[in-house]
């Protein structure tokens, strides 16, 4: 299967009823690093299932393109801290001192143990 064939079977999943079906679909766009499924996995952002949006998150980091870098840094203020987290690593993958400046800036009342856990190995170049 290659790339067009993969895309042409996934991007659509992302709009699946079931949230697995939507989540590994994320994953698995990530993994090919997608270009024709940013927008689709940014609209995925504001999936109502926390599992979507992590793995949406988590996928824009390996995609690493500068569309997905505003909605990355409105992930930061997710509900949940793991959707945060994969935010926070996502836009720790862009090579932009002023996208990793205003992530830390989001997050400087963070509280979360594992997002703190993130904050500090970013910080000591260590992810």
């Amino acid at each position: 299967m290659d790339i067009v064939e993969i895309e042409r079977e996934f991007i659509p999943k992302l709009r699946d009823a079931n949230p697995e079906k939507r989540s590994d679909a994320a994953i698995i766009l990530g993994e090919i690093r997608s270009q024709n499924a940013v927008v689709p996995l940014i609209e995925c952002l504001k999936d109502p299932i926390e599992e979507v949006r992590k793995n949406v998150a988590k996928a824009l980091g390996y995609i690493k393109v500068i569309e997905a870098i505003s909605a990355l840094l409105q992930s930061l203020t997710d509900t949940s801290p793991f959707v945060r987290g994969n935010a926070f690593l996502a836009l720790s993958q862009f090579d932009d001192l002023q996208c990793k400046k205003e992530a830390l800036r989001i997050l400087e009342n963070e509280d979360h143990p594992w997002v703190l856990h993130l904050i500090r190995r970013v910080k000591e170049g260590m992810l």
